[in-house]
């Protein structure tokens, strides 16, 4: 997954929010330097640090994620997404562990 353009909304919302590095990250209970490197795209994101980001943000998922979305299995970029929608939180983590183990292991 390329983390730039993410990196890049989430720094021109922070911004437009008047939220300085420091202050995204007390909020969202991280270092700063998480922040910097999101916002660089020189790090990956949990899905629960996904929706803390996005909810102190107030964007969607959807909105940093949606350019990532385009697998030949969904070609609606929505559709992944929407997916989530009906999963249990057990397999919500379930999945943000999967999906953890398999961005450390390919990168």
């Amino acid at each position: 997954m390329e983390y730039r353009e993410l990196g890049r909304k989430v720094n021109k919302i922070r911004k437009d929010k008047g939220f300085t590095a420091e202050g995204l990250a007390e909020i969202c209970d991280v270092s700063t330097a998480t922040i910097r490197h999101v916002e660089a795209g020189r790090r990956s994101l949990s899905i629960a640090f996904l929706l803390k980001l996005c909810n102190t943000l107030g964007v969607s998922p959807d909105y940093l994620l949606y350019e990532h979305l385009t697998y030949e299995r969904y070609p609606d970029k929505h559709a992944l997404y929407n997916r989530l929608d009906d999963l249990s939180p057990k397999q919500l983590e379930m999945l943000d562990e999967m999906i953890s183990s398999v961005l450390e292991h390919t990168e």
